[in-house]
């Protein structure tokens, strides 16, 4: 939630806008996710692997790394189900090394996300 408050401070929005865009104010929609795809050229990667729902699955994997809770996750994809817990590969070691990892776990403005888990 920390990074969430230091996104708000970078980037003040109304309460009601997406949380992401392209800079229209407007939420990031399928379509604009699905345009970018074929630009994966460029970067070596095949665009036929790609879909507009990898980003919305890629989102929730990386956002679960780095230590969001899963209620936090399910109430931002709107999910009303736990089906969005199958996306997750991460172990939850991994997941807390990620998150001790992280620039936005421990810095002068924000107190940290939990405290670290021992390493027995």
């Amino acid at each position: 939630m920390w990074a969430m408050l230091a996104l708000f401070q970078r980037d003040p929005q109304p309460p009601n806008n997406p949380l992401f865009n392209l800079g229209t104010g407007k939420g990031f929609t399928k379509k604009a996710s699905e345009q970018l795809c074929p630009s994966f050229l460029e970067t070596g990667c095949n665009p036929r692997n790609w879909t507009g729902h990898s980003f919305r699955r890629g989102a929730a994997q990386h956002i679960s790394d780095f230590g969001m809770l899963h209620h936090e996750i399910r109430l931002l994809g709107r999910w009303s189900s736990d089906a969005f817990k199958l996306y997750f590969t991460a172990t939850p070691r991994q997941r807390q090394l990620n998150a001790m990892a992280s620039p936005l776990y421990n810095t002068d403005t924000f107190p940290t996300l939990a405290p670290p888990l021992p390493l027995a």
